[in-house]
């Protein structure tokens, strides 16, 4: 585990960020069409 550069954190929060809006998005909806 030799990767500590910065960009790739960010790369991968980002990821993970975008993946939890996602999520939240697709259980808004699944709410809403109930």
């Amino acid at each position: 585990m030799g990767d500590k550069s910065p960009k790739n954190k960010k790369k991968q929060l980002r990821k993970i960020a975008e993946k939890k809006a996602a999520a939240h998005k697709e259980q808004e909806n699944t709410l809403k069409s109930e």
